[in-house]
């Protein structure tokens, strides 16, 4: 068991140390089935690439926190909904997931600061996490 675990955890740090090599960190981990790991575009959208989906996100972070984020340290994938999420999209809905990055220089990392999501045929947005969460809870 303890032979088994040592080779699995070995082969994971390779794939983090190949893939911090390869681009500075790891933006996505591949899991088998991934079919769209870095989609830029879906045709016929109203929010049809990763720009437009990073502006839209950006001026709805800024509008709720205050704060201005940088589009440049915003990492942006297509997710599909595994669920309907009620006012936004149905199971099986694709949605730009826009995460906001910033970088932590004691540990040269990018942490995540916000995530959220913008439907394509919408422009809706969904606001999974950032700083106005402990804001809410406060309330």
């Amino acid at each position: 068991m303890f032979r088994k675990f040592v080779v699995i955890t070995g082969a994971f740090l390779v794939l983090l140390v190949v893939g911090s090599i390869r681009g500075q960190y790891v933006e996505h981990i591949r899991y088998p089935g991934d079919t769209e790991p870095y989609v830029q575009q879906i045709k016929g959208a109203k929010v049809s690439t990763q720009e437009e989906a990073k502006k839209i996100a950006k001026e709805a972070y800024s509008k709720k926190t205050k704060y201005k984020v940088s589009v440049a340290g915003a990492r942006t994938n297509v997710e599909v909904l595994g669920f309907d999420v009620p006012g936004f999209g149905k199971m099986g809905d694709k949605v730009w997931d826009v995460r906001f990055t910033k970088d932590i220089t004691n540990v040269s990392i990018n942490a995540t600061i916000a995530i959220i999501w913008v439907h394509p045929k919408t422009a809706e947005v969904y606001f999974l996490i950032g700083p106005w969460v402990a804001d809410e809870k406060k309330e």
